[in-house]
């Protein structure tokens, strides 16, 4: 069966598109002179939606046809490349996040401020991507609003939907247009990487799924360095793990946050009863992760045997060792491939915390007796 023919109208985008834009001109400015016509006149002062408007009203073009769906892609391909004229590229560096902070109003940091505590600041706003362009672009005031929710309504009401994914954005517009990112999140900066710029990453999804589908997808620039890049999600794994949960093994929160995030309803009150619970309790820490972004609940094992089978069956194996461990999730870890092996400590656990309990019986007999 053959496609239908293309129309008339959109393959002329599609040929305009096609064109190289001038180098002289801003690419929003350039995109909207290519169809200028005598029924269309383009104003560089008034906003780009009112522009796009114009643009359909003189063509003909319903706002819901092929011809105005194609222009309005190719304008989001413009606003896309005039964003990183605009505020850069390099999500690393002090000045894009700068520009972006005065134009949010948001207070000027003092000399202690990190780069990543600025980029949590902005990101923690609710604000449209294309009301920041226009306030380069045309001098207007971004207006910040207070929920997700009104500036849901803000974009609907101006048609300023944008996409939260395009292979050309930078990285400072990718954090921008999923506002999940974290700037601290080691997996998500190794997921920010140039080189994955054609995956559609969600942060809110499982780190191993995304990770699985950018490998399928780029599979051609993947060949050579897989392992390398294998070797980087390791790490993004541990450190986030770190990042969560923490490192020192001696702190009565960090263990009360591990006890919390693998669902152990009652929280001991010192650090050896948190460890004692955390290492009788089988889960898989790559669930845990995952569960810190999708918020599904965590499956906890009755047996090491289970979550053995489990683990090895979704390839969910979490990196025993890593230089950049801590020592707390050690005692999450389990001998995958050798369950038997965690079987007989398993004994020796139960034994000893046999011996503990009675020797806390006997220690509160004598109490009663001497009282």
């Amino acid at each position: 069966m053959s496609s239908p023919e293309p129309s008339l109208a959109s393959v002329q985008i599609q040929n305009i598109s096609s064109q190289s834009l001038s180098q002289d001109e801003a690419p929003v400015d350039a995109f909207f002179r290519q169809f200028e016509t005598s029924g269309f006149a383009y104003d560089p002062k008034d906003p780009v939606i009112s522009q796009f408007d114009n643009l359909c009203q003189s063509r003909g073009w319903d706002q819901e046809s092929e011809e105005a769906t194609s222009a309005r892609r190719l304008l989001v391909d413009a606003l896309v490349a005039q964003f990183g004229i605009y505020y850069g590229v390099n999500a690393e560096l002090w000045e894009p996040w700068q520009k972006i902070r005065e134009a949010l109003k948001i207070p000027k940091p003092p000399p202690s401020r990190t780069l990543r505590s600025v980029i949590s600041a902005i990101l923690k706003k609710h604000f449209s991507v294309i009301d920041l362009i226009e306030h380069q672009r045309i001098g207007t005031d971004v207006p910040v609003f207070q929920s997700s929710h009104l500036l849901q309504t803000h974009l609907t009401k101006t048609r300023q939907e944008f996409p939260s994914h395009h292979p050309a954005a930078g990285a400072v517009l990718r954090y921008l247009m999923t506002p999940a990112l974290n700037p601290n999140s080691h997996i998500d900066q190794f997921f920010l990487k140039p080189t994955f710029a054609a995956y559609p990453y969600d942060p809110t999804q499982d780190a191993i799924v995304q990770f699985r589908g950018m490998r399928q997808q780029l599979h051609g620039q993947w060949s050579k360095l897989e392992n390398e890049y294998l070797k980087e999600m390791r790490r993004a794994l541990v450190l986030e793990f770190n990042e969560y949960f923490g490192i020192d093994e001696e702190s009565l929160e960090t263990w009360v946050g591990l006890c919390l995030g693998i669902g152990i309803k009652s929280i001991p009150d010192t650090i050896v009863e948190c460890r004692t619970a955390v290492a009788g309790t089988h889960i898989n820490i790559m669930d845990l992760i995952a569960h810190l972004r999708t918020g599904k609940k965590v499956e906890v094992f009755d047996s090491v045997e289970e979550l053995s089978k489990y683990t090895l069956k979704h390839e969910r194996q979490f990196p025993p060792d890593r230089p950049q461990a801590g020592g707390v999730h050690h005692y999450l870890l389990r001998d995958i491939n050798d369950p038997s092996m965690e079987r007989d400590r398993d004994r020796v656990k139960a034994s000893l915390k046999n011996m503990n309990r009675l020797k806390h019986k006997k220690l509160q007999k004598r109490k009663e007796a001497h009282t």
